[in-house]
């Protein structure tokens, strides 16, 4: 924009500094989405947007610089606190095909390139492991806080967690001091999302009873379906998903609440 910020900083660097600025380049402006709602373009000057702080309380650095950097300037990119989880599910999958983990799809194939690039630019740490580190999706982290004592300490929650992804065989192998450091940040900060910009859809409460409302409407079939379960579900020995769902067809009929 004429007598922008660009403009003055090219002044500057001729007349003070006495150097050529640095070669121009056009873009997009990034807009800001709240409650699915785009409120417009982000901007300093009357502050609509987010602050760095806010982003690495729920997201590591690693994941906005990779957006960036992959996104097409020429493109107009929009950015929500409520999505986070999405964000990262995009950076994990780059960082899945940079060590290949994962295959790329036919449509990936075309630009696999330009994933690999920009996920190695938006690294901060180096140099990079030569391995992957352990990956704790963003949504399961998001769901393992919210199902375990807010009482815990960090290292208690650690151990706690670490037991459940070996049982669900998520985890198949000891982990190394950075697995354990990116679980850890990534639990804390699933932590803040859910406590600050979490839609109620992911937020879980977990009932140490059913209530009295829910059992006072229980036919007598119900509570008859609802023992067998309890019954099927305490067999088993490993809580996985596939071990639930097997205790779940051992038991007689769907139950309708």
């Amino acid at each position: 924009m004429p007598g922008g910020s660009r403009d003055s900083a090219v002044e500057i660097a001729k007349t003070v500094y006495g150097v050529n600025p640095p070669l121009g380049t056009w873009y997009e402006w990034v807009g800001y989405v709240v409650n699915g709602k785009d409120v417009g373009d982000m901007g300093s000057s009357d502050f609509i947007g987010f602050t760095p702080r806010e982003w690495v309380e729920v997201a590591e650095p690693e994941v906005l610089r990779y957006i960036y950097i992959f996104h097409e300037p020429t493109k107009r990119l929009t950015f929500s606190l409520d999505s986070v989880y999405q964000y990262v599910d995009i950076y994990d999958r780059a960082e899945r095909l940079y060590y290949g983990v994962d295959k790329p799809s036919p449509k990936e194939e075309d630009y696999l390139d330009l994933i690999i690039k920009s996920y190695e630019y938006a690294q901060l740490r180096r140099p990079l492991p030569k391995e992957m580190p352990f990956q704790l999706p963003y949504l399961h982290a998001v769901a393992l806080i919210q199902t375990l004592p807010q009482s815990l300490s960090e290292d208690e929650l650690m151990e706690r967690v670490i037991k459940r992804l070996k049982e669900t065989k998520i985890l198949t192998k000891e982990l190394d001091n950075l697995s354990r450091e990116r679980i850890k940040s990534r639990l804390i900060k699933a932590r803040n999302w859910v406590s600050r910009y979490a839609p109620e859809t992911y937020r879980i409460r977990v009932l140490e009873e059913m209530p009295e409302t829910i059992k006072a409407s229980l036919t007598d079939m119900q509570k008859s379906k609802l023992r067998i379960l309890l019954q099927e579900l305490e067999k088993v020995d490993v809580w996985s998903e596939d071990n639930i769902k097997e205790a779940m067809k051992r038991s007689p009929g769907r139950i309708r609440m």
